[in-house]
C-alpha cells in the first residue's frame, strides 16, 4: 500500500467554556485564511511531528490565548473523512471551563481575534465545530451545569 493512503494531520480544538451572568458562552476565533475565511471558529491547531497532543493544547492555551488556568479535559475525537476541505484532518477536542474571574483575555496582546459568543447566538462558524460544540455542550452538560451555567436543550 501507498503510503498516501494514511496521509492525514491531526488537530488540536478547545471547546472552552464560561458561564456569565448565567449565560453560556463559548470562545472562538476569527479564521484569517481560506477555507471559511472571516468565518469564527473553535480554537486549535495543527499538532507537529515534534508535540503531544497534551503540549499542543497546553502551548496553544498559554502561548496564543493568554489563559494561565483553566479546567481541562479530553473529550472526543471527530474523524469524519470530508470534515476539512483542506484535506484529512481528525479532531481532538478538549472540554476547558473556565470562570469569568480568572477570565482576563487581553486582545490587544494577541495575534489573533477573538471573542466570546452566548451558545444561543453564534455567528457564522466554520468546519463542523458547530456541532462539536453542541455534541460538547451535551456530553459535559453536568460540569458546565456546576459552573453555575443552564443549558439550552439539556
Amino acid at each position: 500500500m501507498a503510503l498516501k493512503e494514511y496521509n492525514m494531520q491531526l488537530e488540536g480544538l478547545l471547546s472552552i467554556f464560561q458561564a456569565d451572568h448565567s449565560t453560556l458562552k463559548v470562545l472562538l476565533v476569527r479564521k484569517t485564511t481560506d477555507p471559511y475565511k472571516g468565518y469564527w471558529v473553535l480554537p486549535g491547531d495543527l499538532i507537529k511531528n515534534d508535540e503531544t497532543i497534551e503540549d499542543n493544547i497546553t502551548n496553544y492555551i498559554y502561548d496564543k490565548l493568554g489563559i494561565k488556568s483553566l479546567y481541562l479535559e479530553q473529550i472526543h475525537t471527530y474523524s469524519s473523512v470530508d470534515r476539512c476541505p483542506d484535506g484529512r484532518v481528525v479532531a481532538v477536542n478538549y472540554l476547558g471551563l473556565i470562570d469569568p474571574v480568572t477570565l482576563l483575555l487581553k486582545k490587544e496582546d494577541r495575534e489573533i481575534e477573538m471573542e466570546w459568543f452566548p451558545v444561543t447566538d453564534l455567528p457564522k462558524v466554520g468546519y463542523d465545530h458547530l456541532d462539536i460544540i453542541e455534541k460538547t455542550k451535551q456530553k459535559r452538560s453536568t460540569k458546565i451545569c456546576g459552573a453555575k451555567a443552564r443549558l439550552p436543550n439539556s
